[in-house]
């Protein structure tokens, strides 16, 4: 981020006309690019507006020789720690021994500070939206992650009952643990791929010591928000990412903007519903210099091997096959060039849109794969947005229709002789992992800190009863139904339950 040319442009150019100091310049530069990011409304580009923000504020710090922030690698005695927030560089420097859990006002389950935590295995409540008042230092409180709760002044019988809790969890997470090599295997030895969404080599990295096959969704938008990345910028950030995974299947959706993602460089007009207009595979086809650029960087980042490349938002086949096209395009160039590049390219598509659902024949005979993006079919199915706090009720994956349409998608898919992910929030909720296993799917992406949990979850399931559930609830009429049934089946000893 330090590097991002048009940080350090607009930087230079506040200098130049003698409007701000070196400093000053550098976090009015930051806070530029941060306020485009916290408009997004998608948690996990919008919450980089912080890290922007840290990376100003550090580098202001520097220039004025001042010490680099809030420092919790020396705490005097183990504590829980309440702040407003934490910057990814206060998070990364966090004393592992003695910080025993964090409660934050601000945040979210996608931040910077969200991820560190995680991967240290460190108790975490976000965005409780005000600290205790008066002051709280020196006094006994218990911190509830999974609840999302904070205890002062707990009395005997809660800490006990807590500790009994956590000594049962820990039990089941070592379990978990040891399983972290294995594949997802069912009681009755079926398997279904666990991998990993990712939007940047960190996470990448993550997904690794989360034990994921792979990465099933990388999100490339972010390397094109406040800028049109280079083909060298790019290659460098995927042959990260593919280093990262060790030679695991790393499946990369092309740029997905536009919607509530519009880079301030493409001129989107006044559009009434941008979910509805100009995004996507659209922006793609109507751009295919950036398509053109962004297929070579992958290529050639992906030099002796096999990439595999996922268009978002198709909507017809014609899109596809225009897309499709481009890639053999690209492979055709690097290879007049003389440049090394993948030696094999595997072309999917997400399944977001009901039209490529019911055209899902025609897609599969051009295809290699599907990954239903459950946010998105969701929303464009319930006609629900899925920010709108006044139809939340209707957005749900396991409404009715919508898992008509996944079951749609699998059965025509299987038999087309293609494989089937879903990438969407649902494929990590470990409630749901035998619905979608007894729906057929053979791959489920999501964040990689939920891998254990649905692993655990398949692994106390079978492909019989799978089925049976899946069935049932295909043939369930209402959303509370479909709930209740799958309330019924979850596995009560995959985790113990919280104390009441």
């Amino acid at each position: 981020m330090s590097t991002d040319p048009t940080i350090v442009e607009r930087a230079q150019e506040l200098v130049a006309s003698d409007l701000q100091t070196a400093d000053s310049a550098i976090v009015s530069a930051c806070e530029e690019q941060a306020t485009l990011l916290s408009q997004i409304d998608d948690p996990y580009l919008s919450e980089r507006a912080i890290d922007v923000r840290d990376v100003g504020q550090r580098a202001a710090r520097i220039a004025r020789g001042e010490p680099s922030g809030t420092d919790l690698s020396h705490m005097p005695s183990p504590a829980i720690v309440l702040a407003d927030d934490l910057t990814p560089s206060e998070t990364v420097r966090l004393d592992r021994e003695r910080v025993l859990g964090l409660a934050l006002s601000g945040g979210g389950p996608t931040s910077h500070v969200a991820v560190v935590a995680r991967s240290l295995g460190v108790p975490l409540i976000v965005g409780m939206g005000q600290l205790p008042n008066g002051n709280s230092q020196d006094t006994a409180a218990l911190l509830d992650g999974d609840r999302g709760v904070l205890i002062f002044n707990p009395s005997t019988e809660r800490v006990e009952e807590y500790k009994g809790w956590r000594d049962a969890r820990q039990s089941a997470l070592a379990i978990q643990d040891q399983l972290r090599d294995l594949p997802a295997e069912t009681a009755d030895g079926a398997t279904v791929r666990l991998v990993a969404n990712a939007g940047s080599v960190t996470e990448a990295r993550e997904a690794a010591r989360y034990g994921a096959e792979g990465i099933g969704l990388l999100r490339t938008e972010f390397l094109f928000l406040d800028h049109n990345p280079t083909e060298g910028e790019q290659t460098d950030i995927y042959s990260q990412v593919f280093a990262a995974m060790q030679g695991r299947e790393v499946v990369v959706r092309t740029m997905d903007l536009g919607g509530d993602k519009p880079p301030p460089y493409l001129d989107f007009g006044n559009e009434a519903n941008p979910f509805l207009g100009w995004r996507g595979l659209r922006i793609a086809l109507d751009r295919p210099e950036m398509l053109r650029t962004q297929l070579r960087a992958l290529l050639r980042a992906g030099a002796g091997g096999t990439v595999h490349v996922m268009f978002p938002m198709v909507s017809t086949v014609d899109e596809f096959r225009r897309a499709r096209q481009l890639v053999e395009d690209a492979r055709q160039e690097l290879a007049e060039e003389g440049s090394p590049a993948a030696t094999e390219v595997k072309v999917g598509i997400m399944v977001e849109v009901p039209s490529a659902v019911l055209t899902a024949g025609e897609l599969a005979a051009d295809a290699d794969f599907f990954s239903i993006g459950t946010n998105d079919l969701t929303q464009y199915t319930m006609a629900a947005d899925r920010g709108a706090a006044r139809v939340a009720a209707l957005y749900s994956p396991v409404q009715p229709a919508v898992l008509r349409l996944i079951n749609m998608t699998v059965k025509v898919a299987h038999r087309a002789g293609k494989w089937v992910g879903m990438c969407g929030e649902a494929a990590g909720n470990p409630s749901w992992a035998a619905l979608w296993l007894g729906l057929g799917l053979d791959e489920l992406s999501m964040s990689a800190a939920a891998i254990p949990e649905v692993e655990a979850a398949i692994r106390n399931t079978s492909t019989a009863s799978a089925r049976v559930l899946a069935q049932r609830a295909l043939a369930l009429p209402t959303l509370r139904d479909i709930e209740d049934l799958l309330r019924e089946q979850r596995q009560s000893d995959v985790l113990p339950a919280l104390p009441a």
